[in-house]
């Protein structure tokens, strides 16, 4: 019987790891690259960034 426990006890610390090592890799790839805004200078992801003659901007109103 303790046997059985073990060998439980074993593929669950397995699965934990192989489930700790899988999102520890998923949080690596969610990072972006971020600009800071000309006009108020907060840091904005790039994907979210209005771009004008080289600059970077948080939201129109700044661009403008």
């Amino acid at each position: 019987m303790s046997q059985i426990i073990l060998i439980v006890g074993l593929i669950g610390l397995v699965l934990l790891y192989l489930f700790y090592k899988r999102e520890k890799g998923n949080k690596g790839s969610a990072t972006q690259e971020m600009v800071k805004c000309e006009t108020c200078g907060i840091n904005v992801p790039i994907t979210k960034a209005l771009s004008s003659s080289g600059k970077w901007y948080c939201s129109r109103a700044h661009k403008n």
